[in-house]
């Protein structure tokens, strides 16, 4: 888990394997972006989170990460399959 990427300068984490977002899911709720860099609706998703300070305002509840679904594809497969895909 880190904060690379395309998250980096929204203040979000950064995930690319299930087991970090098991990890955050352990700690408290997750709130997960799944998104493609190539996406314009992903990436003005991202800048009204940061903007709005959802982020700020939920942090001591939530925790907030971004899954580009180009380089986790495992990861948005098992999603996927579990709870489908909504756009």
């Amino acid at each position: 888990i880190g904060y690379e990427g395309p998250a980096k300068e929204y203040g979000m984490q950064y995930i690319t394997k299930e087991d970090e977002l098991k990890a955050l899911a352990q700690q408290k709720g997750v709130v997960a972006v799944f998104c493609a860099s190539w996406c314009s609706p992903c990436q003005k998703l991202k800048k009204r989170m940061a903007r709005e300070q959802i982020e700020e305002e939920l942090k001591e509840h939530v925790n907030f990460c971004v899954v580009d679904v180009g380089k986790a594809k495992k990861l948005r497969k098992r999603v996927s399959d579990k709870w489908g895909e909504r756009g």
